[in-house]
């Protein structure tokens, strides 16, 4: 092999490595980010931090199961409340 292939492997190497290890670094600062166009309960959470993205889905699921829910059953009409029911959102699950 020819002294002018070998420093062209070489330098194409270094650059190869050298670009790995940038977009390491690069994707290790972003470890708590979610990806974009991420979605949990239909809110698009893409671009928060996990801190982020739960306050948001919180928000949105605490209002949906504070709702009571309605059971007919041979024409009659049953409520029954989240608290009776023991219902809560696991968010952080």
């Amino acid at each position: 092999m020819g002294q002018k292939t070998f420093i062209g492997v070489a330098a194409f190497l270094f650059v190869l490595i050298g670009g790995a290890i940038a977009l390491y670094v690069y994707d290790a600062g972003r470890d708590d980010q979610i990806a974009e166009g991420i979605t949990v309960a239909g809110v698009d959470v893409g671009g928060m931090d996990s801190g982020e993205a739960t306050k948001v889905v919180a928000a949105k699921v605490a209002g949906q199961v504070e709702r009571p829910i309605v059971v007919r059953f041979r024409k009659r009409k049953y409520q029954l409340s989240a608290n009776d029911a023991r219902l809560h959102a696991d968010v952080d699950g």
